[in-house]
């Protein structure tokens, strides 16, 4: 389970310094100092090339959820939690995976493949 790149919680917590975005995480959410404003690697956490990496490495994937939740980040200022609700709705319409909120993904190594 993990965050994805592209999601705009994600694409705001990588233009911000770690100590700005975590200020402003224990700002808005209060009481969640230690849960929240870790530093994130967003690297290949999206789906196309994360199922290339995991197809590379010779791992068969069993099962990809996807979601696109993730208006709560906004939840502290209506107008941007209405944007960020309509922005969910229309990408998961279209269903751009790439750009989804997080996955849980289930892969398998093969042992003979060691």
């Amino acid at each position: 389970f993990f965050p994805c790149k592209f999601a705009p919680f994600a694409v705001i917590n990588q233009l911000l310094p770690n100590r700005v975005s975590k200020a402003l995480l224990h700002g808005i959410f209060e009481g969640k100092e230690g849960i929240l404003g870790f530093p994130a690697c967003y690297d290949k956490t999206y789906y196309s090339a994360y199922t290339r990496l995991l197809e590379a490495k010779q791992f068969r994937i069993e099962r990809i959820d996807i979601s696109y939740s993730q208006s709560g980040y906004f939840s502290f200022f209506l107008p941007c939690f209405l944007v960020s609700a309509l922005y969910e709705m229309v990408v998961m319409a279209l269903g751009i995976k790439n750009l989804c909120a997080y996955m849980i993904v289930v892969a398998r190594k093969d042992p003979a493949t060691g």
